[in-house]
């Protein structure tokens, strides 16, 4: 695991033992490495990871889904929000093959 994917799993696991932290610092941590480059994101979503909410909130879709890919190492993670704003994420093993 690199630094990168290390800084992700270490928020993942904060948010287990301390809810509170809440999903919204997963969604801005996930934001801030995508735009420094630091992961590469693959989606069928009809929004930018950027835009997310504000498209949840104005569109018909009732969720959306995100893939990221670590460029320094490869890993991949999963991160997805519902109209109601709950999210869920974690590392996965794979990106579904149709995104790549």
């Amino acid at each position: 695991m690199c630094i990168n994917c290390g800084i992700i799993s270490d928020l993942f696991n904060a948010t287990k033992q301390n809810p509170i932290i809440g999903s919204k610092r997963v969604y801005q941590l996930l934001l801030e490495m995508h735009t420094r480059g630091r992961l590469l994101v693959h989606t069928a979503a009809a929004t930018s990871f950027e835009q997310l909410e504000d498209f949840l909130k104005r569109s018909q879709e009732s969720e959306a889904h995100f893939y990221f890919e670590c460029s320094r190492c490869g890993a991949y993670f999963h991160f997805s929000m519902d109209k109601d704003g709950q999210c869920t994420y974690g590392r996965i093993d794979q990106i579904p093959g149709e995104l790549l």
